[in-house]
């Protein structure tokens, strides 16, 4: 039993001290990780943009740098519900809204997933 007990224990430090390395590891590389000016970047790339939960803070951020992005042509936004901002995109016809309810079962976006 003592034998147990110390293998928890030793299991939960080094556990802790995993989660505590990545934290100090990313505060100390906070913003510092950045392409290179010289990165190679397909200029064909990303022209049509598939946003999942776009209404999430962090799916309506995305959905924003996406209709700013000059060389962004079309934005599939799939969401449970819609959004001012994906109105928005909708009525200037740069975003389709695609109603999603069932985000474990993605058969109905086959067609556009390709």
């Amino acid at each position: 039993m003592a034998l147990l007990k110390k293998l928890a224990l030793f299991a939960l430090v080094a556990l802790a001290a995993v989660i505590v390395g990545f934290n100090i590891w990313g505060y100390l590389t906070l913003g510092t990780l950045e392409p290179g000016a010289d990165a190679a970047r397909n200029p064909d790339a990303n022209r049509v943009v598939m946003v999942f939960g776009a209404t999430g803070s962090v799916g309506d951020g995305l959905l924003k740098a996406a209709m700013e992005d000059p060389d962004v042509e079309k934005i599939y936004a799939v969401s449970r519900r819609t959004s001012p901002r994906i109105d928005a995109g909708v009525a200037s016809g740069e975003v389709e809204l695609i109603l999603h309810e069932d985000f474990t079962n993605y058969s109905a976006l086959a067609e556009i997933l390709g």
